[in-house]
């Protein structure tokens, strides 16, 4: 029984004052001190790790909404545009699908160069930007534009809204592979 008032008396609750609180406290540790484990730096990379994989998370997530996004939108003025690079991402986060997109974003921007005239300007645009060329790629690409239709027009307000949402997409994912 006595053991069991101890106890009680002993809580950390119920304190009805600082200097009570302080008291109950030094008598808490100084009863279990064998038992508080040591602060190390291991924990204090743990809760690193922790934070940067939420991030890590939180960023993916973006990064995947601004994807679709975007497709979304050149859906509407370049549809499939984004099928037709499957490049890996590079280390500073930009894609040869995005770039192009951003480049070429309504088919008009395509379809209205001859196939020659196409063909060359991809050419210099994947040598600018230091992507592999392929001229069968390219004839693909006319090819296929020569039979879209898109839904948005051609115009100055589209392409500000296909460019912000392809820069959005580039800044997430140039964190995400930072992180």
């Amino acid at each position: 029984m006595s053991t069991f008032l101890y106890h009680i008396n002993n809580s950390l609750r119920k304190v009805k004052s600082d200097k009570a609180d302080a008291i109950k406290i030094a008598r808490y540790t100084l009863d279990r001190w064998q038992k508080l484990k040591q602060y190390s730096l291991m924990d204090e990379i743990r809760i690193q790790l922790k934070t940067m994989n939420r991030q890590f998370a939180f960023y993916m997530k973006h990064k995947t909404a601004m994807k679709n996004n975007l497709i979304g939108i050149l859906d509407q003025t370049f549809p499939g545009v984004n099928t037709y690079f499957d490049s890996p991402v590079r280390e500073d986060g930009s894609q040869k699908w995005v770039d192009f997109a951003s480049t070429y974003w309504h088919v008009d921007c395509v379809r209205k160069m001859s196939l020659n005239a196409f063909v060359e300007h991809y050419r210099k645009w994947c040598c600018r930007r230091k992507y592999n060329f392929s001229k069968s790629k390219a004839e693909e690409i006319y090819g296929t534009s020569k039979e879209l239709v898109p839904v948005l027009p051609k115009d100055q307000t589209t392409k500000l809204i296909i460019r912000q949402a392809a820069d959005q997409l580039n800044t997430a994912s140039k964190t995400v592979e930072h992180l």
